[in-house]
């Protein structure tokens, strides 16, 4: 038997069973159509993750905070007694917990900060492009407004990096910053609002102008306090606060008129007497308005989120800001509550991490959060292939089915080219190609449809993500490599020829005088 005639015969007997053949080959086109479709999108979905994050830097950022760290002592103190009834887990729990209570309070367990030194020290690690802190500092922002006169407002300051692509969108007066040491000030429209600077004509006047910062530092002593709030959330203003001061060294000579017992007017003035006298003086500086900025938008809120992004109302650059932290008194020997650190690359990632986690501090990688998400969606749609699995095994058995069919109706024509000196094998072959077209055909229709449903579905997909997450998706997320266009029809392929092995093995052994004789 020739090649042609392998072929050609095979083809024959399809077209007379077309009906047939066709609704068989419609199970293997589902099937690759699933397959095909959960392996583009499950691709599409991890390569638009990583080179979303690449875009904006993210996987090559560390998020570092500072860490209580015991400090190494040669004799071990004995572990604390927990009094009480109760179970050996909980007990263990409790007597960790007093034991770091009592290290803390010894001096024994120590605070990694992050100081100016610690920043160094990280700035100096292989494989660390830059340093960005991220300082918050509460202060008072005092401005003169023409109708109004001197206005003071308690704020949030806070700092950002001229990398932030996001805030310079909402700068609707000035500009944004040119470098992370530029001494200057950004601030919100909505609190230039409530300083009573509220015409635009003000805000254009207001650029470059000096606006003044008052930092006025927290008691850290033990002792007796009074506080207030305003509607608006914010503390009191500097005059509001001497004020209170004022209040609060004339309190201790009306203990005798308030109504209290005498073990409770005693309480009341010992407590008093560890007041240490008048709060220290406050830190004020003065730096030029170089931009005005507005809130942020419902749409916007909705956005990814960006580490780097603040939400405070004053805004200064990220060296500025740290290098003003570090020069108020009351944050002598403090530490910055978060600083990120950039890496050259992001093969450098993981060596930093561990480096970082040497020096004390507490890291997290968002490369790590990355690769959690790429793991998720791949089990998500390894789901999804092995469902395609599931329809491309059901196909295999409509193929049987079809193949015993023909092999029954065919019984007679087989027996006739046996008897002309076709053989076994050749009769295998046979059979077996006619399972391999199905598939191939059934494979490269599959793919097909999948690259046309890939149309509409990216359309569908951006839409619903623009619309949900406000991220405007720039990749297709149904890809289609090289190893899928051919892992598809080859696989489809397997399955249907061995779908076909059992009707061919059974259509070689016929006896070809049992097969002449069949009606």
């Amino acid at each position: 038997m020739q090649l042609r005639d392998a072929i050609g015969l095979p083809l024959r007997a399809m077209w007379q069973q077309k009906v047939r053949v066709l609704l068989t080959t419609l199970g293997v086109v589902f099937g690759a159509f699933v397959l095909a479709a959960s392996l583009s999108i499950g691709q599409g979905v991890q390569d638009t993750i990583t080179t979303m994050a690449k875009r904006t830097e993210l996987l090559r950022k560390i998020q570092l905070h500072p860490n209580w760290e015991t400090v190494p002592a040669s004799n071990q103190a004995p572990a604390p007694k927990v009094d009480g009834q109760m179970s050996d887990e909980r007990r263990g729990r409790l007597a960790k917990t007093l034991a770091d209570v009592k290290l803390q309070a010894e001096g024994k367990k120590v605070l990694r900060k992050l100081d100016p030194e610690m920043l160094k020290r990280l700035a100096a690690l292989e494989g660390v492009e830059s340093i960005i802190p991220i300082v918050r500092i509460s202060g008072d922002v005092h401005v003169l407004a023409k109708s109004q006169g001197p206005k003071t407002q308690g704020v949030q300051i806070g700092s950002t990096n001229i990398e932030n692509a996001e805030l310079p969108k909402r700068i609707v007066s000035g500009r944004f910053f040119q470098s992370n040491q530029e001494e200057g000030v950004l601030i919100s429209e909505y609190l230039l609002y409530r300083l009573g600077i509220r015409d635009e004509s003000a805000f254009q006047e207001g650029l470059g102008k000096k606006i003044k910062l008052e930092f006025a530092p927290h008691r850290q002593s033990a002792g007796f306090g009074i506080y207030f709030i305003k509607p608006d959330g914010s503390g009191p203003s500097p005059q509001e606060a001497q004020i209170l001061e004022k209040v609060k060294g004339q309190l201790p000579g009306l203990v005798p008129k308030l109504e209290l017992s005498a073990l409770e007017k005693l309480a009341l003035t010992q407590a008093m007497a560890k007041w240490k006298g008048p709060a220290p003086a406050a830190t004020v500086i003065e730096l030029p308005v170089v931009g005005v900025f507005r809130l942020k938008t419902e749409e916007e809120q909705k956005g990814p989120w960006n580490p780097l992004e603040t939400d405070s109302e004053v805004v200064l650059a990220c060296d500025a800001a740290r290098d003003l932290f570090f020069r108020l008194p009351e944050h002598e020997n403090q530490s910055l509550q978060e600083t990120v650190l950039v890496a050259d690359r992001q093969e450098s990632v993981k060596d930093l991490l561990e480096a970082t986690q040497k020096m004390g501090l507490r890291g997290y990688g968002f490369l790590e959060h990355i690769e959690r998400e790429r793991m998720l969606y791949l089990m998500i749609f390894a789901g999804m292939t092995c469902v395609a699995a599931v329809a491309m095994i059901v196909a295999a058995l409509g193929i049987t089915n079809t193949m015993f069919m023909s092999v029954l109706e065919r019984t007679k024509e087989i027996g006739i080219m046996k008897a002309v000196g076709a053989s076994n094998g050749q009769m295998l072959i046979m059979f077996l190609i006619e399972g391999t077209l199905i598939g191939l055909a059934g494979g490269l229709a599959g793919l097909f449809l999948t690259w046309c449903a890939s149309f509409p579905g990216d359309a569908w997909i951006r839409s619903m993500v623009f619309r949900e997450l406000k991220v405007d998706l720039k990749e297709s997320l149904f890809v289609f490599p090289i190893w899928l266009l051919i892992a598809v029809p080859f696989f489809s392929v397997v399955v249907t020829t061995l779908a076909a092995l059992g009707p061919a093995r059974r259509a070689a052994n016929i006896d070809p005088v049992v097969a002449l004789r069949h009606e």
